[in-house]
């Protein structure tokens, strides 16, 4: 059991004979999101050999929109490279195994917020998200014209956000 660099507590359980491994391309969470619901803990704890392997339904995660398609949004990293963004609308399945990078000079900003990962309905907006923070505030609208347009038509979307804090911890927020 050891913390990782964000101070989330990293269980590992090893047979003997295997090759103990911590750190390179070492899979993180950073953040998650079920519908309009933070699931970074629960998808944190579904991990096994970093891979997280799930059905993304109601059985697994809260139906905090009855009736409502969902997606599962994923804010992941490997080792120090950049975060990545994974999503997975209700009824399907997600997987994210560990792969081999070589190693990035991407960095986290210190002191600084900054946007790792945000999803519009099931389109991946970080790019379009990232330029609002400003002197480590965020203020703006969520609507479908300021976020890339209507990319699931009839289905109310949320804005999955993952982001670093002032102080480097990443925190997870859900907007309708």
């Amino acid at each position: 059991v050891y913390l990782d660099e964000y101070y989330f507590p990293i269980v590992k359980v090893w047979e003997e004979g295997q090759h103990v491994k911590i750190g390179g391309a070492e899979l993180k969470i950073l953040g998650a999101a079920y519908g309009k619901t933070d699931v970074t803990r629960q998808i944190r704890k579904m991990m096994v050999n970093d891979t997280l392997k799930t059905a993304v339904n109601n059985n697994v995660f809260p139906d905090n929109l009855p009736g409502q398609p969902k997606t599962l949004v994923v804010v992941y990293q490997h080792g120090s490279n950049k975060p990545e963004v994974a999503i997975a609308r209700e009824g399907e399945n997600l997987e994210i195994s560990p792969k081999f990078y070589q190693p990035q000079q991407w960095s986290f900003s210190n002191g600084q917020m900054k946007v790792l990962g945000a999803v519009y309905g099931c389109k991946d907006v970080t790019d379009i998200v990232g330029p609002y923070v400003n002197n480590n505030y965020m203020n703006f609208q969520v609507n479908s014209q300021g976020l890339g347009g209507d990319n699931w038509p009839g289905v109310q979307k949320t804005l999955a956000l993952v982001y670093l804090d002032v102080h480097g911890t990443p925190m997870t927020k859900v907007y309708t």
